[in-house]
Parts: C-alpha cells; structure tokens; sequence
C-alpha cells in the first residue's frame, strides 16, 4: 500500500513513518516538501505520487496563538484540509483527517462519542471543525480521526515540560478541572494504519482508553519516571487566564471501532508506560 502523510515532521508524523509494514511505501511530507496551503503544489505532488491513501496530519496547532492569528490557523487547518481532500479525491485516494476533541464544548460533562454534535469554544476548535466540513463535503472516501490530549517521547508536548520542569526543580502548577483522554502517538499512529487498509469510511474517536484530568496525568507521568516524590501545585484552569476556552471535560469514547473490527486503543496509563520507557 502507498501512503502519502503530511506534517511527517510532528510528533504523529514520525510515529506514522513507523507503523507500517515493509511493505508498505511511505511518502512522508513535512513543510518544507509539501505546504497544505499551497493548492497547486498539493495537486502536484498527489498527482505524481498518486497514493492509495492520504493521512492528513499537517495542522495548526498552537491553541492559543490561533485566538490572535484566526486567519493564519483558518488557512493552513481549514483551507489547507480543503486542498488535500480535493487532491486527494482528483487522484482516488482515500483521507484520513485527524481531528480534535476541542471540535466539542465539553457541556454533557462524559466522555464524547461520534453521535455527539460539535460546538467548539476556540478559534483552534473552530477550524478544525471547518477542516472536517472540507472532507465530507470533497471526498467520498474519507475517515475523520478525532483524538485528544496527544503526545509524544519529545520534549516539545505537555509530559515532557512537566517532566522537564520536575528535572529543573521549578514549580509544577497543573489544572485539575479539565477532563481528556491522553493518547500515546504510536497507539494513535498503530490505529491509523490499520484503519486506513479499510474501507469503513465515517468518524472515529481514536484516544486511549479511560480518561483523567490533567493533574493525574501529570502525577502518573512523574511515578512512572521515578519522580513520584515532586509536588505538584493543583490549580484552576481559569487561573492560568489563557486566550483559548479549553473544554472542561473532552474525553473521547468510541461506538464506531469495534463494530468495525478494529482494536481499540489501549488505556492510557498503558499507553504513558511505554511512551516513558521510549524516551
């Protein structure tokens, strides 16, 4: 099978360019190979690849920022989806769109699940969501992935400035009032590649199993690494005044992956365990 992945520099990226078998030729576009918001240069590059799938993993994800740059997020997450649906539907390729809990405003106050309708509080949510119109509306092959909380072995995510934070024996302060389901990136990477062999097109709520808040993951995160004894400062997540809403409770639950014979993602201390132990 030929697949084609943007974003292949992120932390889903690299994970993706290992989840597959010897089999399999991977194309793996960061940025600089293949920027999503440039319409020509997709079509080009699907049209001399032509793949048999696509997952789109190149997004906008600074959270925050977006609040102040909503024109720069809406082009590379909504306008930037729009030119990868299109070219991929030209060349007959399947999409997998990964998507986001933060499409929800977290008011059932449970985990959410595919029949749940989005409401996003952020401008971040907001064109995700766009981007996951583009989809349905562009291509008749197509999975939209909604996951939650990912991360990775690199520092550059929640659990590595927590971890480094312990290290530099500075303050821990992390919200106890947002609810998520933490999702290893190889586990989430694992599911794409299977789902993608399919042909059971629709969403799919892909997040490790069980849910916490923050500050529990942020505590089991210290046990696993020995560094259980660290304090950490228990705080309101309107303390820390961000730009972005956060949904209070973004948890995700799926009705759509067993039915379709897949496995369902581990739960996600499981999942934190063997991200530590790869780092």
């Amino acid at each position: 099978m030929k697949v084609l992945v943007t974003g292949a520099e992120g932390q889903l990226g690299r994970e993706l360019a290992k989840a597959f078998g010897d089999g399999d030729e991977l194309v793996l576009c960061g940025r600089r190979r293949l920027d999503v918001t440039d319409a020509a240069q997709v079509r080009r590059v699907m049209a001399a690849e032509k793949p048999d799938a696509v997952i789109h993993a190149a997004a906008w994800t600074a959270v925050d920022l977006a609040e102040s740059e909503p024109e720069e997020a809406f082009r590379v997450n909504a306008l930037g989806t729009r030119n990868v649906a299109a070219a991929a539907a030209e060349t007959g390729a399947a999409i997998a769109y990964v998507s986001t809990d933060y499409v929800f405003d977290g008011a059932p106050g449970r985990p959410l699940t595919e029949l749940d309708p989005p409401n996003p509080l952020n401008v971040y949510g907001r064109t995700k969501l766009e981007g996951e119109r583009f989809v349905r509306h562009l291509h008749g092959k197509w999975f939209i992935v909604r996951t939650s909380w990912l991360y990775g072995p690199g520092p550059d995510n929640f659990i590595g400035k927590v971890l480094r934070a312990a290290r530099d024996g500075r303050e821990i302060r992390v919200v106890r009032d947002e609810i998520g389901s933490p999702t290893y990136a190889a586990d989430l990477a694992a599911f794409l590649a299977a789902l993608v062999r399919t042909n059971l097109y629709g969403v799919y709520h892909a997040a490790n199993g069980g849910n916490c808040s923050r500050l529990e993951f942020a505590a089991e995160a210290l046990r696993l690494a020995g560094m259980g004894h660290v304090p950490v400062v228990p705080i309101d997540a309107g303390e820390l005044a961000l730009p972005a809403r956060r949904p209070k409770h973004s948890a995700l639950e799926s009705v759509m992956i067993r039915p379709a014979g897949l496995a369902p993602l581990p739960d996600w201390r499981d999942g934190l365990a063997r991200c530590l132990a790869a780092r």
